[in-house]
């Protein structure tokens, strides 16, 4: 257990550490979580930290390589978070799905590099995207990036060949075409994906909305 009254946990201070299975860190002051903290922990599943955080000095709360290499499943990224820092999740083969909020600027090079990610949908908010930040070595499925009509160019023409731009007033059908929502043979709207923002149109083409759809 760590204590709330935790503020840094220092460079590699749990690095191959395979007695930690999980953190709850989301009473606490966290600042900082040092560089290769938690490398290697390969029992180390859920990370709950703050729903909202501070930078201050223009200091990333996950520095770089913190999760690499571990067994992590899940884990929030605070509101606030301005930065993913290189490597932050490479080879977080366990880490199936991510939650980047809003104001997220950089996501720096190999942060989820060779991770679990199918799929993630990055904010308006990110201009900046290091070179292989979602990056599969050859052989394994590629992640798809989401990215919105709204976001910079400079995302737009960074983001490597496998994204999908979502527009910002929607149709179900739209949706469903690259992967966001899902219709069935009948027309029965099974469910819109959770990330989606925006305005969302139910088009001529839904005959029915399902349970629990949206």
């Amino acid at each position: 257990t760590i204590p709330d009254s935790i503020q840094v946990i220092g460079e590699g201070a749990f690095r191959h550490n395979q007695q930690v299975t999980d953190i709850d860190l989301s009473n606490s002051n966290i600042q900082k979580i040092g560089e290769g903290a938690f490398l290697g922990c390969k029992e180390l599943k859920e990370v709950n930290l703050p729903s909202t955080v501070e930078e201050k000095d223009n200091q990333s709360l996950i520095a770089r390589d913190a999760f690499k290499n571990s067994g992590l499943e899940h884990i929030n990224i605070p509101e606030g978070t301005t930065k993913i820092e290189p490597g932050t999740f490479t080879e977080c083969r366990n880490l199936k799905d991510i939650e980047i909020p809003d104001g997220v600027q950089k996501i720096g090079m190999n942060a989820f590099y060779n991770s679990g990610l199918n799929d993630v949908m990055l904010p308006s908010s990110v201009d900046g995207l290091g070179d292989y930040a979602f990056g599969q070595q050859s052989g394994r499925d590629k992640t798809t990036i989401y990215i919105p009509e709204d976001a910079s160019e400079s995302l737009k023409n960074r983001a490597p060949g496998y994204s999908v731009i979502v527009p910002e007033n929607n149709t179900v059908s739209e949706l469903a075409n690259i992967g966001l929502a899902k219709i069935d043979e009948n027309g029965t709207l099974i469910n819109v994906d959770k990330r989606v923002s925006g305005n969302i149109v139910i088009d001529e083409k839904i005959s029915n909305v399902d349970d629990n759809a949206f």
